[in-house]
């Protein structure tokens, strides 16, 4: 079940998953925020980078422009590409992909 889950298209999460994926990335790690070490490793442009960053009084986090961005550009992306981007070496936030992982499994109960 967990893998048919993980599966899931980005576009296709719930509100639920999706808030706490914002929650946790809105977070800075080591200087930087979450959002924009995964948005670095995937490729989103620096000025979009930037320009999310320093706008704090946009209607949708950073995070959720971040998310609107891959689900546009990375149509395929799933929610096991977020948690396998999440642990590798260049973003480095496992505690993050536990989280979305543990949130899978208290759902499907």
């Amino acid at each position: 079940m967990f893998l048919k889950i993980a599966g899931v298209r980005l576009s296709d999460i719930s509100p639920d998953l999706e808030d706490i994926i914002v929650k946790t990335l809105e977070v800075t790690y080591s200087g930087q925020y979450g959002w924009k070490k995964v948005g670095k490793v995937l490729g989103v442009n620096q000025d979009n980078l930037n320009y999310w960053e320093n706008l704090k009084s946009m209607e949708k986090p950073a995070t959720g422009q971040l998310l609107e961005t891959i689900k546009a550009t990375h149509p395929e992306f799933t929610i096991i590409d977020l948690m396998d981007t999440l642990r590798s070496p260049e973003v480095q936030l496992p505690e993050v992909a536990l989280r979305i992982h543990q949130h899978l499994r208290s759902a499907r109960r």
